[in-house]
């Protein structure tokens, strides 16, 4: 169980010379800790603050500081750089902790960086004008891809409302995806992409929703169901 937490409670708690005031916008505490942007710093004994109330979300975008702590969301953008900061490591398509050999990378489970790189290339021309940029994460340990520089949940549902009365369609804002090298359905997809062309774009397209789904994004999780329903008919024949 969580308990309440202030502002100053936090500070008094935070790191030596941290700067930052770590928070999550989400619908309950048990969703929040099953986040994947959480897990990075709790990895890291940071301490996060779960925002579980609807307005919070707008509050905390207004208020942005509070006295000389930055206010900052783990699923932003902002945050991914201060966890490299912290773990003293950089994620960008071009230099990343997947292995520099691929001989090494099959081994351990892992794609090279060469493969990785190879990969990330794959997923922007299967997902196309969805994203617009595929980076390769050093961060996401249990997931195989996360999304950042998207719109807020609350923004996302405000726009879909005021779509809804004016009765257009609202496209989805492209967004940056970023896969995890080391997780057995990145590494698996890689070959997969080879042997069977069409179950892999299945399979991206998968990744791809799971982790808007995981950042509260995605529109309507009917939409998958189709793809999902074919992807469990493929692995239950083989």
């Amino acid at each position: 169980m969580g308990e309440l937490v202030s502002f100053d409670d936090y500070i008094s708690r935070a790191s030596e010379g941290q700067k930052e005031i770590f928070y999550l916008c989400t619908s309950s505490r048990a969703l929040g800790e099953e986040s994947p942007y959480y897990e990075a710093f709790k990895d890291l004994n940071k301490e996060v603050l779960f925002m579980t109330q609807t307005q919070d979300e707008h509050v905390m975008s207004s208020l942005k500081k509070y006295k000389d702590m930055e206010l900052v969301s783990i699923d932003s953008e902002k945050a991914r750089n201060l966890l490299d900061e912290l773990n003293g490591t950089k994620t960008s398509g071009n230099d990343n902790d997947a292995s520099d050999s691929s001989e090494t990378g099959k081994s351990s489970g892992t794609l090279s960086k060469e493969e990785s790189d190879d990969l990330s290339t794959w997923f922007l021309g299967e997902l196309g004008s969805k994203v617009k940029q595929v980076k390769v994460g050093t961060q996401t340990s249990s997931f195989p891809a996360i999304v950042t520089n998207f719109d807020s949940p609350a923004v996302r549902k405000m726009m879909l409302l005021m779509a809804e009365s004016s009765n257009t369609e609202l496209p989805m804002t492209p967004v940056t995806l970023e896969i995890n090298p080391k997780d057995p359905i990145i590494y698996g997809l890689y070959g997969l992409r080879n042997t069977d062309p069409e179950l892999a774009k299945q399979v991206a397209e998968q990744v791809f929703d799971n982790a808007l789904a995981s950042a509260g994004i995605l529109d309507d999780p009917r939409v998958m169901v189709r793809r999902l329903n074919s992807i469990l008919s493929r692995v239950v024949k083989n």
